[in-house]
């Protein structure tokens, strides 16, 4: 279903950025560029100051981090609401969920044991990714654009 849905955006893409390594780029450029024309709209619209070409690079990226991120916590949220609500069982969601959130899930999962058969790993990614979303440098760039309160929305 995802596939079927994104493939007219990511593929045309795929054809010019190739994969490094197990690391889809065209769909982190794609992730990358939307992102960019997004903020563009939203600093034209609440912010009083001009932006430069830095200044709307500055707020891309860690934009962009942070729609990962925020992804990432849903989905490991997702994931564990399932295992609560139904464990042991086969369901097509729980399987894409945890090929997805695989990669952030495994160290932790390496570095800490369950504890009287529960699986912590996912209550330290979460944190972990909480705390990387505060040290983005989302409010510093917005300050110096002169973005007031409609400002919050980027």
């Amino acid at each position: 279903f995802i596939v079927r849905i994104t493939r007219p955006l990511v593929t045309p893409v795929r054809r010019i950025v190739p994969s490094i390594g197990e690391w889809d780029t065209a769909s982190l450029v794609l992730i990358f560029f939307l992102e960019l024309l997004a903020t563009l709209v939203l600093v034209n619209i609440a912010c009083a100051g001009t932006a430069g070409f830095s200044e709307i690079i500055s707020l891309t990226v860690p934009r962009a981090m942070h729609l990962v991120l925020n992804l990432y916590f849903f989905m490991i949220l997702i994931y564990v609401i399932f295992s609560w609500v139904s464990p042991g069982t086969y369901s097509p969601v729980i399987a894409l969920l945890t090929r997805i959130i695989q990669p952030v899930m495994q160290p932790f999962q390496r570095w800490i044991p369950p504890v009287a058969g529960f699986d912590l790993s996912p209550l330290f990614a979460i944190l972990a990714i909480q705390v990387a979303m505060m040290l983005l440098p989302i409010d510093s760039v917005l300050s110096g654009l002169l973005c007031g309160s409609a400002g919050r929305m980027l």
